[in-house]
C-alpha cells in the first residue's frame, strides 16, 4: 500500500473572514508513504485529504458537538511538500479553502458537479437480540422489565446540486421523501438507502445564462441492513388447537390463576404461544414506500473532487 498513514496536524491552521464575509481556511496534514518513489500526486490524492471543491469542515463527525463546517468556503488548492528530513516518505499537505468562485466550475451553475458531504445521526435503538442473534433474556429466560436500549448511529449523505426553476418538479419532495431505493443505487444495495425531506434554496438568478435556479438538497440515510420495521412477536391472544371447529381459534392467553394476562406473552411466529424453551421471534414489516431512484439522475461518481 503506497500510503501508510494520513493524519491532521493541529498546528498552523488558520481561518479568516473579510468585510464582505468571504471566508478562508487552512488545514495541514501529515502523510507517510511506503517508499520514496511514492510522489506528490499520490500524496495529495490520498484518502482523508479533502479534494478540490469540498466544503470546509474540521474533520469531526456531524454528531459530535465539536463539529464545525462552512458551506460557503471550498477547497481551492492542495499542496504536497516533502519533508527534507523524512527520507523521502514524510510529506506535509496544505489544504487551502476559499470563497466559491463560479469561474472555477463553469459559467452555467446547473452544470456544476454534485456536492456531497457525509455525516451521521445518533439514535437510540431498542434491541431484543444480541449481535449474534441470541435473545436477550435473564437467567430464567424471562424478558427484562424495561426495554433494552443502546446508542446507535446512521450514516448520512447530504447531496446538493443546482436545478433550473423552470424544469424543477414540484412533486419531487412528495414523491421521493421518506422512500427507500427499490434497486441498487450508486452502489448501495436495494432498500438500504432512505431519502429524507428534499428541500430547495430560494430562487437564484444567474446573470451569465439569464436563468433562475434552485440549489436542491437530497438528504440520504444509509443503513447496514434493508430499511424495515421489526417487532417482537408477542400479544395477549394466541391460536388454539381446533376444538368443535375445524380451524384454529384466536383465544385470550390466561395466566396460572386462570385470568387473562396483564402483560403480553411471546408467540412463536405462527400465532401460537411460545414454549418455555423456544427462542423469541422477530417479525419484519415492510413499512417504507419503494421508488425507482434512478429517475433522479444522481450519479455520485460525478461529485466534486473527482
Amino acid at each position: 500500500m503506497p500510503i501508510v498513514s494520513v493524519s491532521e496536524q493541529f498546528s498552523g491552521r488558520t481561518g479568516t473572514v473579510d468585510n464582505v464575509y468571504a471566508r478562508t481556511y487552512v488545514r495541514i496534514f501529515n502523510v507517510v508513504t511506503s517508499d520514496p518513489y511514492v510522489g506528490p500526486l499520490a500524496v495529495r490524492s490520498a484518502s482523508g485529504i479533502p479534494g478540490i471543491g469540498a466544503h470546509y469542515e474540521n474533520g469531526v463527525g456531524s454528531g459530535d458537538p465539536r463539529h464545525e463546517f462552512d458551506n460557503g468556503s471550498y477547497v481551492n488548492s492542495v499542496a504536497a511538500e516533502e519533508n527534507s528530513e523524512g527520507a523521502g516518505i514524510d510529506w506535509k499537505v496544505t489544504v487551502a479553502y476559499g470563497p466559491w468562485n463560479p469561474e472555477d466550475f463553469g459559467a452555467d451553475p446547473t452544470l456544476w458537479k454534485l456536492r456531497v458531504t457525509f455525516g451521521g445521526d445518533r439514535v437510540e435503538k431498542v434491541i431484543d437480540f444480541d449481535r449474534d442473534g441470541n435473545p436477550i433474556r435473564n437467567s430464567a429466560r424471562d424478558r427484562f422489565g424495561d426495554p433494552i436500549v443502546i446508542d446507535s448511529s446512521i450514516t448520512t449523505m447530504l447531496i446538493t446540486r443546482n436545478e433550473l426553476v423552470s424544469t424543477f418538479d414540484m412533486m419531487l419532495a412528495s414523491t421521493f421523501s421518506d422512500t427507500i431505493n427499490d434497486d441498487v443505487w450508486n452502489g448501495i444495495p436495494a432498500k438500504q438507502a432512505k431519502m429524507g425531506v428534499i428541500t430547495t434554496s430560494e430562487e437564484k438568478f444567474d446573470s451569465t445564462t439569464q436563468r433562475w435556479y434552485y440549489t436542491v438538497t437530497y438528504p440520504v440515510q444509509v443503513g447496514r441492513k434493508p430499511w424495515k420495521k421489526e417487532l417482537l412477536d408477542q400479544g395477549y391472544n394466541a391460536l388454539q388447537a381446533p376444538g368443535a371447529f375445524d380451524w384454529e381459534q384466536v383465544m385470550p392467553i390466561h395466566g396460572k390463576d386462570g385470568q387473562p394476562i396483564g402483560d403480553p406473552r411471546l408467540l412463536d411466529g405462527t400465532g401460537h404461544k411460545l414454549s418455555n424453551t423456544g427462542d423469541p421471534v422477530s417479525l419484519p414489516f415492510e413499512v417504507y414506500d419503494e421508488e425507482d431512484w434512478s429517475v433522479l439522475l444522481i450519479d455520485l461518481s460525478l461529485r466534486l473532487g473527482l
